[in-house]
């Protein structure tokens, strides 16, 4: 079976596993185990959505939380290439408690800081970076344990988890540092809360979970080599979907607070959006689990990616008199976020061996930041000069685009009616 782009003629049925092939049954006590470190990573990298206080707290202004957040996701972007690579090395399991241990130490190392100086733009992006680790190593890990004709499902009941920390996590640190009145105290709380979450996932991550099948290798850890697997297992034009998605996701989590404001809705709306958001996508999710394996993942994708577009276009639909019209994109949205996800990432990883599957999954991700770094500038600029309203249009407008795209090429290569199949299991589990 090929899903993958031209280029790439390997098949799930010939790639080896010298470890043996992963178990069939899914949900177990492993999968149980990793979707609650999921969820309590989930939930403390939420808790820090308030960073942007913290930099004020500390006397930044605005200009100096662009810079500090900036920073750190440009920073992470740009070692990427290394994490797949360290991860194709000492595989997905070490990784992921690397990620979970470096957490630890950027969330504690906030208690050092006492104004905005080239400290915290360190400790912000050696935050950034394990969040990278983490969710790099946490995509090789499921792709690596699903039997391969549930890949896709597996992505999306563990990605269920990071909505149930999306629910969570933000509602505890107004808990924390809501009221205007702040102190040190209250930060070192939301800080020391994080990181006791990540310590309770690392705890459950190194006695809980079983190694996965891979096979580690010695290869170089220069660009270079990233840049050679990566061109020659390229996953073809879905991987225009990872980065339409990204620059999407900036709308709700960059534009959304300031578009409330400027239609004067009172503050009201960005915590509902979330509840209703996130309670969207885990209910998708979960329902719909089975459905693209069932379908084929490409067939999902497309569906998903109309659904993302029309989100965009429902955001016009909000009415500063009727404040419950906010729930209408963020059904949407969310819908739209347990659909294409799953699909996305299953069909992008797919064409990389176990031994390069983190070197896939880093691509996954990288192209999906790369549309949320890049995307916040044009569109800051679109809505200035045009409106919000333009902005929501060209970007709905652009997801249409996209979805075309992919649809004519699946439709030119033959692969839009492929299902995913288990392989046979003699040649599953064949070695080197």
């Amino acid at each position: 079976m090929r899903l993958g782009g031209p280029i790439h003629k390997t098949t799930l049925m010939d790639k080896p596993a010298a470890m043996g092939a992963p178990p069939r049954s899914l949900y177990d006590r492993n999968f149980a185990l990793t979707f609650i470190a999921q969820s309590l990573f989930v939930l403390a990298n939420t808790l820090l959505v308030h960073y942007a206080r913290w930099i004020a707290f500390l006397g930044g202004d605005e200009l100096d939380i662009g810079w500090v957040m900036g920073f750190g996701a440009v920073t992470a972007l740009l070692v990427r290439p290394w994490i797949g690579l360290w991860i194709d090395r000492l595989g997905a399991l070490t990784m992921w408690m690397v990620g979970l241990t470096l957490f630890i130490i950027s969330a504690l190392t906030n208690f050092l800081l006492a104004d905005v100086g080239v400290s915290i733009y360190v400790v912000r992006s050696l935050n950034v970076i394990s969040t990278a680790i983490f969710f790099s190593a946490s995509l090789t890990y499921i792709t690596l344990m699903a039997p391969p004709d549930r890949r896709a499902e597996a992505i999306g009941t563990l990605g269920a988890a990071g909505f149930v920390g999306m629910m969570c996590g933000p509602w505890l640190g107004d808990w924390f540092v809501e009221d205007g009145d702040r102190s040190f105290g209250d930060f070192y709380a939301l800080f020391g809360s994080a990181a006791g979450a990540i310590a309770i996932a690392l705890v459950i991550t190194y006695f809980g979970l079983r190694e996965p099948p891979h096979l580690r290798t010695r290869s170089s850890l220069k660009v270079r080599h990233f840049i050679e697997n990566f061109i020659r297992y390229w996953p073809g034009v879905v991987l225009s979907a990872n980065v339409i998605f990204g620059v999407c996701l900036t709308v709700p989590f960059v534009f959304l607070a300031r578009y409330l404001d400027v239609l004067d809705m009172g503050g009201y709306g960005v915590g509902e959006f979330f509840v209703v958001y996130g309670g969207t996508g885990i209910t998708v999710r979960l329902a719909l689990r089975r459905l693209p394996d069932q379908i084929g993942w490409r067939k999902m994708l497309l569906a998903g990616l109309c659904v993302l577009g029309a989100g965009m276009f429902s955001y016009l639909l909000v009415d500063p008199n009727e404040p419950w019209t906010i729930l209408i994109p963020a059904t949407v949205s969310g819908m739209a976020h347990g659909l294409v996800f799953p699909s996305m990432m299953a069909l992008v990883t797919e064409p990389f061996p176990n031994e390069a599957r983190g070197t896939g999954s880093v691509l996954a991700i990288m192209s999906l930041d790369t549309g949320m770094v890049c995307a916040p500038p044009l569109m800051g600029v679109i809505a200035y000069t045009l409106g919000y309203g333009w902005m929501f249009t060209l970007t709905g407008c652009a997801t249409f685009a996209v979805t075309a795209w992919i649809l004519v090429s699946s439709l030119n290569d033959g692969t839009l009616f492929l299902i995913p199949v288990a392989a046979p299991a003699d040649e599953v589990t064949a070695v080197k």
